[in-house]
């Protein structure tokens, strides 16, 4: 286990995939079921945050699982991060979006080894920082709640810390084909992760 908890923002504007995404299906389970168990088989608690967290009740039935409230009104990733990191009792927090059904357990060894020293540990893809499949240290919540109120998002957050950034062609060895930065944000998205498992299946036999 890693010594952190793990924090899931879910219920977004799912606009680009024309409902919530959170709740389509995967290999016969939801998207966001099959990321927080997945994560549970890594951290000892797992947290899921949303402006309607009623919805997403029914992943108690795994066990340690909390729900928390995004108060705020604007749909800002870092109002998710915020009610998170608030909910959390850990110094280390690992923020994930609920579209990421297929992060590898050693990618999040590998992200989180990089921590000490430093108060955000976040993986680039290409050109593109990844702040919501990254490590956060609780004592960013203040910084987060000041910059909440200025309308500024994650990377305006961690433009502010001491931040290691991460290459994800540096992670290869621990997920070779990169599906721990794969979200589903439209229906072609899904098909791909549901391609990508049925491969890992047939890979396994």
């Amino acid at each position: 286990m890693i010594d952190a908890t793990a924090v899931v923002l879910a219920g977004g504007k799912s606009s680009r995939f024309g409902s919530d995404k959170a709740l389509a299906t995967l290999e016969g389970e939801t998207l966001i079921t099959r990321c927080v168990r997945g994560l549970l088989a890594v951290f000892p608690e797992v947290i899921v945050v949303s402006k309607r967290p009623d919805t997403y009740a029914f992943l108690r039935m795994l066990g340690r699982v909390s729900l928390a409230c995004d108060l705020y009104a604007e749909h800002n990733p870092l109002a998710g991060i915020e009610a998170g990191l608030s909910a959390s009792a850990t110094a280390a927090n690992f923020v994930c979006a609920c579209d990421m059904p297929l992060i590898h357990p050693k990618v999040l060894s590998a992200l989180h080894q990089e921590l000490p020293g430093y108060e955000a540990v976040v993986p680039i893809r290409g050109v593109s920082p990844q702040p919501l499949c990254a490590f956060y240290r609780r004592s960013c919540l203040e910084g987060a709640r000041r910059l909440l109120l200025e309308g500024k998002g994650p990377l305006d957050l961690l433009k502010t810390l001491n931040t290691r950034w991460i290459e994800a062609e540096k992670l290869t060895q621990a997920d070779p084909e990169g599906l721990s930065f794969l979200d589903v944000d439209t229906p072609g998205d899904l098909l791909r992760a549901e391609k990508a498992v049925e491969k890992g299946r047939r890979a396994a036999c």
